[in-house]
């Protein structure tokens, strides 16, 4: 049971208010509140992680295709790299998650190191 919170203007009950990075209470009544920035751990995670990918995928241009759109790499350039067992692309974590999550959409495995702790 959580423990409501009273505004100190009215006396109202303070209600939880989060959007994008600010969260706080805020009164419905009178509109008297506060906020703090709230930033999302992947942001201060400073580790550079290291993306490679088995070298079967070498053969998928399905896959071959979303590293070439979402790395630095062209096509086959990435081809070359992921035949030589070479990193594809390093970055710390809040950069490359969205290519780690598009992997996963498409049911493309891939190798990150270290181990990758934000869920993907």
């Amino acid at each position: 049971m959580s423990e409501i919170i009273k505004c100190e203007k009215c006396g109202s009950e303070m209600k939880h208010y989060k959007k994008d990075s600010t969260a706080g209470m805020i009164c419905e009544s009178c509109g008297w509140g506060w906020v703090t920035t709230q930033f999302d751990e992947i942001y201060a995670d400073e580790t550079i992680y290291s993306v490679s990918f088995s070298k079967e995928l070498a053969e998928n241009k399905k896959a071959l295709s979303l590293i070439s759109h979402n790395t630095p790499n062209n096509f086959l350039t990435a081809k070359k790299l992921i035949e030589n067992n070479e990193i594809i692309l390093t970055g710390k974590a809040s950069t490359i998650i969205d290519f780690l999550k598009d992997c996963k959409e498409s049911n493309i495995e891939y190798k990150i190191e270290p181990a990758f702790p934000h869920e993907v």
